[in-house]
């Protein structure tokens, strides 16, 4: 930050953080703890830990209950850091950190996750140390890995590029990183301000194959052929005996929502089509997977919708050196 310095010796600047450990807003659990003399502010929620500090230290730092005792309460009421509490537990939290922009015009904030406090605070500490050029050159690294495939399509567009380029990476950002191929509907939540832990649980945080295979698709048109043929076998993996999908399932397969939906069942034939189409199936052949008979009969009693005609072509990948027709 840039001013002159009888402004700077006024001013400073606050990191706030409200976690949502295990994907719960309540029940976490916030600390301020010391290493290697400085204050670093954690939060837990089953087992699960999160660490923020900045490369210059806290001139204070605190945890508190969200529009009670937290930070932004706190400096609503004169802007100023008054508080400087230690801990927070079972509850819906925040964590605040003050920066002296008098001492220092330029620091860098960092958050780490680990299994345990000892974990997350060593990553944390770690990630520090090493200088931010490096890590942001890391970054832009890995992000160009990924986009190598992407097709030239900036003549198209109206401004550059700039608006492809952003959709691209935000659907590359939606695939999981514990499950490869997988893709939940979408990151955020609408209206997630006003809503609590329990209500409409799942939502958009799980795996609906129609929105997943729309986002696939979306990659793949854009040349990229990795992450959508992930993303079938992911699905392949995840369907019924009878070719079916859940209507929408967590990210390790478990329906949440057991009806049937036609889209949900035959959006996944036309991803696994189109790869075929760009000899992107990489040696897997696509074989029909049950009549649609069978998978009406079995499923008739909860399904809204009838499957007409002789058969259903759902998607059953068999690897082989050869590949097939659709």
């Amino acid at each position: 930050m840039e001013a002159s310095p009888e402004i700077l010796k006024k001013l400073k600047i606050y990191a706030l953080l409200a976690p949502h450990l295990e994907v719960a807003g309540w029940g976490n659990n916030g600390y301020v703890i010391n290493a290697l003399g400085r204050s670093l502010l954690v939060a837990e929620r089953e087992g699960t830990w999160l660490a923020m500090a900045a490369s210059h230290p806290f001139s204070r730092a605190s945890v508190g209950y969200v529009g009670k005792s937290d930070g932004w309460t706190d400096l609503a009421d004169g802007f100023r850091m008054d508080w400087e509490f230690d801990q927070a537990t079972d509850g819906n939290i925040a964590l605040t950190g003050e920066i002296d922009l008098s001492q220092t015009q330029e620091f860098i904030l960092g958050v780490a996750f680990g299994n345990s406090l000892h974990r997350a605070t060593t990553t944390l500490v770690q990630s520090l140390a090493e200088p931010f050029d490096a890590q942001f050159r890391r970054f832009e690294e890995q992000w160009k890995r990924v986009d190598h495939s992407r097709r030239a399509l900036e003549p198209f567009s109206g401004d550059g590029g700039k608006l492809y380029h952003a959709s691209h990476r935000l659907l590359l950002a939606h695939e999981d990183k514990t499950f490869q191929g997988a893709m939940v509907a979408s990151l955020a939540i609408p209206w997630g301000q006003a809503k609590g832990d329990k209500d409409g649980e799942g939502g958009y945080h799980l795996v609906w194959t129609r929105d997943m295979v729309q986002s696939a698709l979306g990659l793949l048109a854009a040349g990229n052929v990795e992450t959508p043929l992930r993303s079938l076998i992911y699905l392949a993996m995840s369907q019924a005996e009878d070719g079916s999908f859940a209507q929408n399932f967590w990210l390790d397969g478990t329906a949440f929502w057991s009806g049937i939906q036609l889209d949900e069942v035959a959006l996944p034939i036309l991803l696994a089509h189109r790869l075929q189409s760009e000899g992107a199936l990489r040696g897997w052949i696509l074989t029909p997977a049950c009549s649609g008979q069978r998978a009406v009969s079995s499923r008739r009693g909860r399904s809204r919708s009838r499957i007409d005609g002789k058969s259903l072509v759902a998607i059953h990948l068999q690897q082989s050196p050869v590949r097939s027709q659709l």
